[in-house]
């Protein structure tokens, strides 16, 4: 599938910031109604068959090939696009992000997420990172709800950035959380702005 790179540099005496996206082509001919997944569950199954676009049957795989290949530039998308903004889909693509954990190259986005912030982050981030940064996004429905991909470790320092500490305990409290979301579901997880973070040494930026 055609991608294209979105790059946005602002500029100012105060800070300087740049945010890295990729973001798919417009496809006229294909509409949100193409693309519905029946159980988040079976996400896991390769051979669970639960999703069609254009009439092809598409596997768990592909699905969780394309929400993986938001962040991983090693992962192909497999044609997949315009997905319904539908709890299953939501919950489906918070599980294949996490199962990015141990992902150590580079990912397709990092740095900060909002203009504000002052810092520059020259190093960028992992795959794995980077899941979990589109796991909060695809939860909250905002780009900017973390200043930067950036897990902190506030136990070890104001500049602990991205340790291999902060990121696996990241994974287990992110883990715990997605748990949660499959007992609540995800509109109540939504209204009561579940924070897998939450009154932890581990925080987003």
């Amino acid at each position: 599938m055609n991608q294209k790179i979105v790059i946005l540099l602002l500029l100012s005496s105060s800070f300087f910031w740049v945010a890295v996206r990729t973001a798919p082509f417009d496809d006229a001919s294909t509409t949100n109604d193409d693309i519905s997944i029946v159980d988040e569950n079976e996400v896991s199954s390769p051979k669970a068959d639960f999703c069609f676009e254009r009439g092809v049957l598409k596997q768990a795989t592909e699905i969780c090939a394309y929400w993986q290949s938001m962040v991983d530039p090693t992962v192909k998308n497999p044609g997949l696009h315009n997905v319904k903004d539908k709890p299953e889909n939501i919950l489906a693509a918070i599980k294949c992000l996490l199962a990015l954990k141990g992902k150590k190259n580079e990912a397709k986005i990092h740095g900060a997420t909002n203009p504000y912030v002052s810092d520059i982050f020259l190093e960028p981030c992992t795959v794995e990172v980077a899941a979990l940064f589109y796991a909060t996004y695809l939860f909250y429905g905002r780009w900017d709800y973390v200043m930067a991909i950036v897990l902190v470790d506030t136990k070890a320092g104001l500049f602990a950035y991205n340790t291999q500490y902060a990121i696996d305990r990241a994974y287990e409290l992110y883990n715990i959380w997605y748990e949660e979301i499959l007992k609540i579901g995800l509109e109540k997880a939504r209204e009561i702005k579940l924070d897998p973070l939450k009154n932890s040494e581990i925080q987003w930026y």
